[in-house]
């Protein structure tokens, strides 16, 4: 038992691990913890589609606001085009 002590602290470190993890695991799942909850999965058909509409609007607004951006960066450049030619006209 003696021979066995020096090693005992690596064995409470190489245990603890697995144990912890089994216990975290138990209190994930006793009383449904780890389950979809009912009121989840009771959405109508109505409400699911009421959720859809408004996702399908959410990014129609986000595709038109990336439009707009790049419709500003495309008259960003031809400005700045024009710019560098009336610059390079004026020194030459």
């Amino acid at each position: 038992m003696e021979q066995l002590l020096p090693f005992l602290p690596y064995l409470i470190v190489a245990l603890a691990c697995p144990i912890s993890m089994g216990v975290m695991m138990w209190y994930m799942m006793r009383d449904g913890h780890g389950q979809m909850s009912k009121g989840s999965m009771t959405m109508t058909t109505d409400e699911h589609l009421a959720m859809l509409r408004a996702q399908k609007d959410a990014l129609e607004k986000q595709i038109r606001a990336a439009e707009d951006v790049r419709e500003l960066q495309a008259r960003r450049d031809t400005l700045a085009k024009q710019i560098t030619a009336s610059q390079n006209e004026a020194r030459g």
